[in-house]
């Protein structure tokens, strides 16, 4: 408590501590639902399993966290249910298997048996990887998906009716959110109310379809504005910078989705003059303003960031409340044949 309460912030050594006991807290976890695994697949936590039965439970642990589920509080015959055609349901579940070996190879090489602990180990180590694999698999692909139906080179939108296209006619499995949903998390862009978008750096980054793979983190695709950010505060060391500091700095810095060295658009640059003219001719760089201009700086990478209170990240209690978080096929379907197929637009406006 002493080296958390420091009067100057937080301490190294309050933060190691900090640290260690969510670490401890997350092994905790992993302890508690492989104990319930064991039980869903009438396995004694007190012997040993050879590499099948091993691998049995490990898939059946993983499955029931890529599912966002508590394994805990389910019946054997829900784990069942929620599971069956696992496959289908989630693509990269190979490539996630994949992990399983990896991590064997690393904290449990050469064992023939398995106790309750070297399975716990196995599942540790997993954990620790599984975001950069679903990073690679599952986040790409959605990226890959939207920026192929982006409505224009550069806009970060998506039209709402090309979105659906994408998951009935396409292969975009992961796209189902109902209009509702989707407007609630902050993912549409409705300025033309006759015409929805899907705000692409939104959709990807705001944190909606996270996996919670525990009560203490989740796995969500990497913010690369996050790392943009990061650039600009190292470089201006301070929290404000003027115009010409940001269009200088912003021009050189490279995106995934953005060259190095490009010329601002003429109306982004009057946007920043116009911030600093409210506040002594300099521009905070933490604040909702600034997040709005980086994001059309860097459309693909940054999202939207809307009015507090006009949206809502989580999505606890929505389904109580009679939000309907997912269509159907067939809905997703009426909404493409009955939206007009008109020609993409051109752009977007601040």
């Amino acid at each position: 408590e002493t080296h958390l309460d420091s009067a100057g912030g937080y301490t190294l050594e309050g933060v190691a501590l900090l640290a260690a006991a969510i670490e401890a807290l997350v092994h905790a976890e992993v302890f508690v639902r492989l104990n319930a695994t064991y039980a869903m697949l009438d396995k004694d936590v007190h012997g040993s399993l050879n590499q099948e039965d091993a691998s049995h439970v490990i898939d059946l642990y993983l499955q029931v966290v890529l599912l966002g589920l508590q394994v805990t509080k389910l019946s054997r015959e829900e784990v069942a249910e929620a599971t069956t055609d696992f496959a289908y349901m989630f693509p990269y579940w190979e490539e996630v298997q994949g992990l399983v070996p990896e991590a064997q190879l690393q904290v449990a090489e050469g064992l023939q048996s398995f106790s309750f602990m070297d399975v716990a180990r196995i599942l540790q180590r997993i954990s620790e990887r599984l975001g950069a694999r679903l990073e690679k698999t599952n986040c790409q692909e959605m990226r890959g998906h939207l920026l192929q139906a982006e409505e224009h080179n550069g806009t970060g939108r998506v039209r709402l009716r090309d979105f659906y296209a994408s998951a009935v006619d396409g292969s975009a499995w992961q796209f189902q959110e109902s209009i509702d949903y989707l407007r609630q998390m902050g993912m549409l862009d409705e300025s033309e109310a006759s015409k929805p978008r899907i705000i692409i750096a939104n959709y990807l980054y705001m944190h909606a379809d996270c996996i919670e793979g525990s009560h203490f983190y989740r796995y969500c695709c990497s913010n690369p504005c996050e790392d943009l950010m990061g650039q600009l505060e190292r470089s201006v060391q301070a929290p404000h910078a003027t115009p010409e500091e940001i269009v200088s700095l912003v021009s050189a810095i490279p995106a995934p989705y953005a060259s190095s060295n490009r010329t601002l658009p003429p109306a982004l640059v009057r946007k920043l003059e116009d911030v600093a003219g409210h506040h002594g001719g300099v521009v905070p760089l933490h604040g909702r303003l600034f997040a709005q201009w980086m994001h059309f700086a860097y459309p693909h990478e940054c999202p939207y960031p809307h009015l507090a209170g006009t949206t809502k990240i989580s999505v606890e209690g929505s389904e109580e409340a009679g939000l309907k978080l997912s269509w159907s096929e067939a809905e997703m379907r009426s909404y493409v044949e009955s939206s007009p197929d008109s020609a993409k637009a051109t752009g977007c406006d601040m």
